[in-house]
């Protein structure tokens, strides 16, 4: 798991129009590309750790700690559309607890904050 998010992280930093991609007004046809990819991949990873969770083999504080980046991908409406289109690839379960977790959530400032936050 630790591995998986540490080359997200590199992921970005390599591609910064990824990080860009959450709130900018508009998104050519490879940006788009760029962040669906970078949102599946994360997603899925998420995925991965809910199912590890279920089955016993982490704990839900570790699970909590993982996952809750899922405020932040799905945190600005973009990726709450993406959301709402895409989520049927997913396990129902999933769906049913990531619908609920950003049914609590609001949307995310996060991308631009940090820019404001790294002056």
């Amino acid at each position: 798991m630790l591995q998986s998010t540490v080359q997200e992280l590199y992921t970005v930093v390599g591609n910064p129009i990824i990080w860009e991609a959450f709130n900018k007004e508009s998104l050519t046809k490879s940006e788009k590309y760029q962040l669906h990819a970078w949102i599946v991949a994360n997603i899925r990873q998420r995925e991965f750790e809910w199912f590890q969770m279920e089955n016993g083999i982490i704990d839900i504080s570790t699970f909590k700690s993982y996952t809750g980046i899922i405020g932040i991908i799905l945190g600005t409406k973009r990726t709450r559309r993406w959301w709402s289109e895409y989520k049927i690839y997913y396990d129902p379960k999933f769906i049913a607890y990531v619908d609920e977790y950003l049914g609590k959530q609001p949307l995310s400032d996060f991308h631009k904050n940090i820019e404001k936050i790294l002056e």
